[in-house]
């Protein structure tokens, strides 16, 4: 299952366009955010991110999800109400 927290991780990745970024907006490791979005990526069996030495950029995988989520993710049920998954984007670079 998906964790909110991941995908904020990708979101934030993507505006930040750098994982250092990403990682220093999120107060966690590089390496945490690095294996947090790979495993993600194997999740939905999809690359999401072109990684290149001036930065990252998202695939045009991604798009296609989004224009149809029934082509690359399966649904899932949203946590119980009460829950502890919570996730909070954090865009300042």
């Amino acid at each position: 299952m998906i964790e909110l927290r991941t995908l904020a991780y990708f979101v934030t990745a993507c505006r930040c366009e750098t994982l250092a970024r990403a990682a220093k907006a999120h107060g966690i490791a590089l390496s945490t955010l690095s294996t947090s979005l790979r495993a993600l990526e194997k999740e939905v069996g999809v690359s999401l991110l072109r990684r290149i030495n001036a930065g990252l950029y998202p695939t045009a995988q991604p798009a296609d999800c989004c224009a149809s989520p029934s082509n690359c993710w399966h649904a899932n049920p949203l946590p119980a109400a009460g829950s502890r998954h919570r996730a909070e984007v954090r865009p300042d670079c």
